[in-house]
């Protein structure tokens, strides 16, 4: 019988034993994640699975593991994996690994039999783990992890090889937000039982399917070896960070590089942060993914997806937001900084710190004090170190950035921005975290604040004047920041003092009052977006061109009609979700919102419409004020719009005045302000409030601020 035919048979025999009660060949682990396995005693012998489907026919290697990380020679033992997995007869002390290679698996995205062309490798200590031992990609991580810290730091005994083992182990879960040992982990690809959705076993199950996705992808980008892009991941994270680098035998960086279409190529940015989050959501559509209830089940999703976006391996291109806004956002958290019209006891600007939780009773979980400020400009939240940054002016028109600590929601510092001041309008404030750098922008000034030390230092020699800066966006692997200052375009080279400025413009195309403008820092690409016009503009950037006056080629992208109120729109305002490679575009002072897709990848020339389109075109929902549902215009001017990639949800500020007026108008006029929040995540392509039957109705609220 052949490999296909015996796999159907062991599928068919699993979702059966699943049907009686979901036990096979080792006991259900109990809810929260899987069982912790019990040591084994002298002479146990170590078996388990391989997995990116259960992988019949492969060769599964036992070895003793060197304290420089390789395997000793000869192996102790090899097998050949069957339907029921592993076995191996020998015993080994110590850290061992295992590793499988070859044979075939019934894959979870396709259905197809895929053969399995890859190396997937479980590092574990046997005195610790039991007698099971899984194998996977995700098991295989926590190797290569182990395999570049010892090119960096080089060990000399048995225990600091476990210690290096267990570290690497605790790095990976929660890269994935897991809270078991990986190769301690069954994987269950079959719908859980009621209240276990969160469980380890589910989880991963859930991310074998999205691996599994991301190679039909990388298949279809780049032909050749399926499993081309998982080789490159493996190295990809050996620096701990899925960064496109790797390291080399004596631990320098280097890049971490695949096969794609018969070419050595860098892996992409984004491959494993942005591309596997959008793997888990197409895997959830999956006939697989369904028979899991992964479609469904997207608090759990969510959750891996917010661990892969914020925690330690994801690369700082992913963690900062790459655009100006009013909203600062703590995604690993969940929290927002969100200046708001009420002012404190001593007429002070205040920030509402709020709970971005989806149905939170008390959002509001604080206020703190400006002090001093009359006018909160711009904000933005550095994950690296917990702070957010908050610019406002004084009723001298001073600026000042205040640090608020996220533990305590204090202010732990107010820095002058000596030589910059505040003209009424504009500004912004961006966090460059890979340069312990905020670049700060004033009305029509730009500097530099040193977040290296404790307080920031304000770095005044750095200050250089701009056009004015109603729309700035910052691209943190090239150091460049688009100034997009109503149609008057800049270019802003930050990496050399003093920074060198010129103009821009894209050829063929008639851009008119530029306003919104967001890059997408894991593709080079870049969106802006005109007032008064339903369109949009979609620049590669990569291919920036000019030493006195920038060019660069971009594409027209239409809308999909608006309706009024428009207030300065349609359009304005623009933030880009750098995991989904997708826009928000929304009105200045109206309730128009524009969802658009951009090129997912790195492009030679200017994009063109079928990668880059509009999908879909809502309204903001109403706000309550005094027990009415109420029309609500969005704050601009600076731009208040912001995304939580980690979510796909789309944040912004709105109010009852839809026509232009400036923050401190807020104050005066006592409005009533909310937090808009929008789930970008189940867009109707072609939706529009205009069209006679496609309607874009997506979950929203409107939170009212104090």
């Amino acid at each position: 019988m052949n490999n296909k035919l015996v796999l159907r048979k062991w599928v068919g025999i699993a979702a059966l034993v699943s049907a009686l009660g979901g036990c096979f060949l080792d006991t259900d682990p109990p809810p929260g994640g899987a069982a912790a396995a019990a040591p084994p005693a002298v002479g146990d012998t170590v078996s388990g699975e391989a997995f990116l489907g259960p992988v019949i026919g492969g060769t599964a290697t036992l070895s003793k593991v060197k304290t420089d990380g390789t395997s000793e020679a000869p192996a102790v033992e090899s097998v050949t994996t069957t339907a029921a997995g592993y076995a191996f007869t020998k015993t080994v002390t110590g850290v061992a690994r295992v590793c499988v290679s070859g044979g075939s698996y019934l894959d979870e995205s396709t259905g197809a039999n895929r053969n399995n062309t890859v190396t997937i490798c479980s590092i574990f200590n046997s005195a610790k783990t039991g007698t099971k031992v899984y194998v996977s990609p995700i098991t295989t991580f926590v190797d290569e992890v182990v395999k570049g810290k010892l090119k960096k730091t080089p060990i000399n005994s048995e225990a600091e090889l476990d210690v290096t083992v267990t570290d690497a182990d605790k790095y990976i879960q929660g890269v994935f937000n897991i809270t078991t040992a990986i190769h301690s982990i069954k994987p269950l690809q079959a719908k859980p039982t009621a209240g276990n959705e969160a469980k380890d076993d589910y989880k991963m199950g859930l991310l074998l399917g999205a691996y599994s996705e991301l190679v039909k992808d990388y298949v279809a980008r780049c032909g050749g070896d399926p499993h081309a892009i998982l080789e490159g991941l493996f190295k990809d994270i050996q620096d701990k960070v899925f960064d496109g680098n790797s390291l080399d035998a004596a631990g320098a960086r280097i890049a971490a590089t695949f096969t794609c279409n018969g070419a050595t190529t860098n892996v992409p940015l984004g491959a494993g942060t942005a591309d596997l989050a959008t793997a888990i959501d197409n895997y959830a559509k999956t006939d697989s993914g369904k028979a899991m209830d992964a479609d469904k089940n997207t608090t759990t999703s969510s959750s891996i997806k917010a661990a892969v976006a914020t925690g330690e391996a994801a690369p700082s291109q992913v963690k900062s937001l790459p655009s100006q806004g009013l909203i600062a956002i703590d995604t690993a958290n969940n929290i927002g900084y969100v200046p708001v019209y009420s002012r404190s006891a001593g007429g002070d600007a205040m920030i509402a710190v709020v709970n971005l939780a989806v149905g939170a009773t008390t959002p509001v979980l604080a206020t703190v004090t400006l002090a001093g400020a009359t006018t909160p400009i711009a904000s933005n939240f550095n994950l690296a170190n917990g702070r957010a940054y908050v610019m406002a002016s004084d009723s001298s028109s001073n600026l000042f950035v205040y640090v608020i600590n996220s533990v305590g929601y204090a202010v732990e510092s107010k820095i002058p921005t000596t030589g910059m001041t505040y003209g009424g309008n504009f500004g912004g404030i961006i966090v460059d975290s890979g340069r312990n750098r905020v670049l700060v922008a004033s009305t029509n000034n730009l500097g530099v604040l040193d977040i290296s030390t404790t307080p920031p230092v304000w770095k005044q020699d750095s200050i250089v004047s701009t056009n004015g800066t109603d729309s700035i966006t910052f691209n943190s692997v090239t150091g460049i920041l688009f100034n997009s200052s109503d149609g008057s375009m800049q270019v802003i080279d930050t990496l050399v003092s003093p920074m060198a400025k010129r103009s821009f413009s894209s050829p063929g195309l008639s851009m008119g009052t530029t306003d919104g403008v967001a890059f997408d820092t894991l593709t080079g690409m870049m969106v802006i977006d005109p007032e008064f016009q339903d369109f949009s503009f979609v620049i590669n950037m990569n291919e920036l061109a000019g030493v006195t006056a920038a060019t660069a080629p971009g594409v027209k992208v239409d809308g999909l009609g608006v309706t009024n109120i428009r207030g300065e729109g349609p359009g304005g305002q623009a933030a880009v979700n750098v995991l989904t490679h997708q826009a928000v575009i929304v009105d200045e002072f109206g309730e128009n919102l524009k969802l658009l897709q951009m090129p997912t990848i790195a492009l030679t020339g200017a994009p063109n419409t079928t990668q880059t389109f509009a999908i879909a075109t809502t309204v903001i929902p109403k706000g309550l004020v005094n027990g009415v549902e109420t029309q609500l215009g969005v704050r601009g001017d600076p731009n208040s719009v912001t995304v939580d990639p980690a979510r796909n949800f789309a944040y912004l500020l709105a109010d009852t005045q839809t026509n232009y007026h400036t923050f401190a108008n807020g104050f005066s006029s006592n409005l009533p302000l909310f937090l808009v929040r929008v789930d970008l995540s189940l867009p109707v392509k072609g939706a529009s409030p205009t069209h006679p039957t496609l309607k874009w109705n997506p979950a929203a609220a409107a939170i009212r601020m104090p």
